[in-house]
């Protein structure tokens, strides 16, 4: 079975697109932005390799945006005295927890999604998927199967698609109604269509990481896949109607699905994930900062936490979310 656990996946996912040709155009018509910084130089010493230590335990994760207000988002907080799901307004600067967490309930294994319906939408650690309103009522478990991880909702929140795990070890993609009820489940080559969370906020394709190892474009309506054979996609995120931001090797890029055209917008020191296009232009992410902390001893800290970045420049903002 995949493993669904937030940490690991962030601290874990080597990402990013070899560097292409410098001067490249962003969206903003600015020429590519390389964020400054040390590089951490290769392990000298013997055994496993580096030690990585938390250099924070105020952790934030995986922040997803209201579509009816870009100024809102919904991330997961995890801190050693409490944790759940948030949400935060950037405007107010006010933090508002959605659900509580317990040993048992209200950890989303992926980010949790917003609708334009006002649900959000997350799996907890039981492989089910639930549904919460931002201001916490009405929480709603949408499936029974113990088996469904990496929901998303469609462009008008009236479906959702989760990755289904059937008992007799089977993946499909299966798609349900805004209440659970299933619509309709689908195989891709003998396995379910995409490799992680896909992304669905878009009036005529999903947009997810492919199990060959590409980008998935599927369209619901005809039934029909397009595979874009590039290997070096993560997390991708659409950002209007034909174009979709992700995480390559040492960059954040653009893709253009019409001519295939890739836009270099950032070459980063550290590592990118869920990515929200701003109103304002900014983009809203997670990153993971590392630094070398004891170079004697090979220890490694780490950063997790919610930023925005100015597109044309080498600003970083993190949020403080306390």
């Amino acid at each position: 079975m995949k493993t669904r656990n937030i940490i690991i996946l962030l601290l874990g996912i080597a990402l990013f697109l070899a560097c292409g040709k410098d001067n490249q155009i962003n969206l903003s018509g600015c020429p590519t932005v390389e964020e400054v910084g040390k590089d951490i130089p290769p392990y000298r010493g013997p055994g496993w390799g580096f030690k990585y230590v938390q250099s924070d335990t105020f952790l934030g994760y995986v922040p997803c945006t209201n579509p009816n207000n870009k100024d809102e988002f919904v991330f997961w907080l995890a801190t050693p005295s409490y944790s759940g799901i948030y949400t935060y307004n950037l405007k107010t600067k006010i933090r508002s927890l959605v659900l509580a967490a317990t040993n048992k309930k209200g950890i989303p294994q992926s980010q949790p999604r917003w609708s334009r319906k006002g649900w959000i939408l997350f799996d907890d650690r039981d492989h089910n998927i639930y549904k919460i309103k931002a201001n916490g009522d009405s929480l709603t478990q949408l499936t029974q199967t113990s088996g469904e991880f990496v929901p998303e909702w469609n462009y008008e929140g009236t479906m959702f698609c989760t990755e289904y795990l059937s008992r007799t070890n089977q993946y499909y993609t299966m798609f349900r109604d805004e209440n659970g009820n299933i619509i309709d489940s689908v195989q891709y080559q003998g396995r379910d269509l995409f490799l992680g969370q896909p992304d669905w906020q878009h009036g005529q394709y999903i947009i997810g990481n492919s199990n060959n190892d590409g980008v998935l474009l599927y369209d619901y309506k005809k039934k029909t896949t397009t595979e874009i054979d590039n290997k070096d996609v993560a997390f991708p995120r659409w950002i209007n109607e034909n174009e979709f931001i992700y995480a390559g090797f040492k960059v954040i890029s653009i893709m253009n699905i019409k001519n295939r055209q890739i836009r270099i917008i950032r070459k980063p020191k550290n590592s990118y994930q869920s990515f929200n296009l701003l109103d304002n232009g900014q983009i809203l992410c997670c990153r993971t900062t590392q630094y070398l902390q004891d170079s004697i001893m090979e220890v490694i800290a780490t950063k997790t936490g919610v930023f925005l970045i100015n597109q044309c420049d080498t600003n970083t903002i993190e949020l403080n979310l306390r």
